[in-house]
């Protein structure tokens, strides 16, 4: 396992009530941002707030401000992200042109907001950002570089009744009183909180399947192929369940099988989101006794499925059934808030807490004989009317295709 960090910083209106929380990149526990590439940077965020961590746990009934350049802006990922929980702080390092703008209108249009970075009055700032004064829906404005007599003079030049202004690093009372009667409806700063740093532990996906997910879809391959890649890495399929639940599709279905999931979110925003976390992610631990575990549990149901039961639909459950059936060991978690978070069928739901019907027999009787029960298991087998032949198949052929796909990585 592995540490992830977020770090989160309280917004507040005049009243002193949390209004958002401004969620940064961090990569260790110290309150510094250390990071070259700014596309990292906001993935690393994103992935860690959604995967990891979760966003109602890190916002709770807030908003979430997240810093975003051109880059992200531009990608069709952003469209997957929850409009009402977020607000995209466009990075003072961004360069303004018509495109940039026509795209910012063309997402405001659709619901999105915008808030500008640390607004500094200097010539150079405001020439560049000129074209979105007027278009985002909040303005930062950093108080720390600009005199009094000069944010009142200063900020009568930006005041519009449809933009909200965020007086930034205010560090004292009489700077928020100060602020706020002059306008300001927002307020950050060391006076209110320095950002905290989140911490937790969990497992990086592994950047060489997600690559091979890609070139997959680049490649035209059949969804049931795409989907049969997440088998490699069980976090992966983790991730994705976490990702279609937290982004802004709002299904209504409950998700019984990977195929249905890609199928649901369709190929293009997978991509981006693959894509999103191939910048974030480092290697998994495929050698991990657990995620071997996970996947052979989910193989063996197939194998079995696919003797017994002329049910393609199930047969899929099967494998989704097996590798989350160790998700609270692996993750620390109780099951119950995993099953709720990603939305599983009942049928799934049923046999990961309660091992009732096919799904969670089979699952019980794979149990038994991981853990060499042998009475248990006979007694499982003749309910099931199983044969020892047939279990024995299974096992041996999901061994084998587990040692196979090892050796691919």
């Amino acid at each position: 396992m592995e540490n992830f960090y977020v770090g989160r910083q309280p917004i507040l209106d005049k009243n002193g009530s949390i209004f958002a929380y401004e969620l940064l990149f961090r990569d260790s526990g110290s309150n510094v941002a250390n990071f070259k590439d700014a596309k990292y940077a906001i993935s690393k965020t994103i992935v860690n707030l959604i995967d990891k961590f979760g966003i109602e746990q890190i916002l709770g009934r807030a908003q979430g401000f997240l810093n975003v350049n051109e880059d992200f802006i531009f990608n069709e990922f952003i469209e997957s992200m929850d409009k009402k929980r977020f607000v995209f702080e466009i990075l003072e390092n961004c360069k303004i042109n018509n495109e940039l703008v026509k795209r910012i209108e063309e997402l405001k249009n659709k619901g999105y907001r915008f808030a500008l970075d640390d607004l500094v009055f200097t010539e150079e700032y405001m020439s560049n950002f000129k074209p979105l004064l007027n278009i985002v829906d909040i303005i930062k404005v950093d108080i720390r570089d600009n005199t009094k007599y000069e944010l009142i003079k200063k900020t009568r030049m930006i005041k519009n009744p449809k933009i909200k202004l965020l007086a930034e690093k205010v560090e004292t009372y009489d700077e928020f009183i100060f602020t706020r009667d002059l306008g300001y409806e927002l307020f950050q700063g060391y006076y209110f909180e320095k950002p905290t740093i989140l911490i937790k532990e969990g497992y990086s996906s592994n950047r060489t399947v997600i690559f091979k997910i890609i070139s997959g879809i680049n490649k035209n391959e059949k969804t049931q192929t795409i989907a049969s890649y997440f088998e490699m890495d069980p976090n992966l399929t983790m991730s994705l369940l976490k990702f279609i639940n937290s982004a802004a599709f709002y299904f209504r279905q409950r998700i019984n099988s990977i195929v249905q999931a890609i199928n649901l979110i369709g190929i293009v925003k997978l991509q981006n989101w693959l894509l999103m976390m191939s910048y974030a992610e480092g290697e998994s631990p495929s050698t991990s006794p657990l995620f071997q575990t996970s996947i052979l549990r989910g193989k063996i149901l197939e194998y079995i499925l696919e003797k017994i039961a002329n049910d393609k639909q199930l047969i899929d459950k099967g494998f989704l059934t097996g590798i989350l059936s160790l998700s609270d060991v692996i993750y620390k978690t109780k099951l119950e808030n995993i099953v709720k978070e990603l939305n599983l069928d009942n049928d799934i739901t049923s046999a990961i807490l309660n091992r009732e019907g096919i799904l969670g027999n089979i699952l019980t009787l794979i149990e038994y004989d991981e853990k060499n029960k042998i009475e248990a298991f006979i007694d499982k087998m003749i309910e099931l009317k199983i044969s020892e032949e047939l279990f024995n198949d299974a096992k041996l052929s999901s061994i084998i295709w587990l040692n196979t796909l090892l050796k691919s990585l």
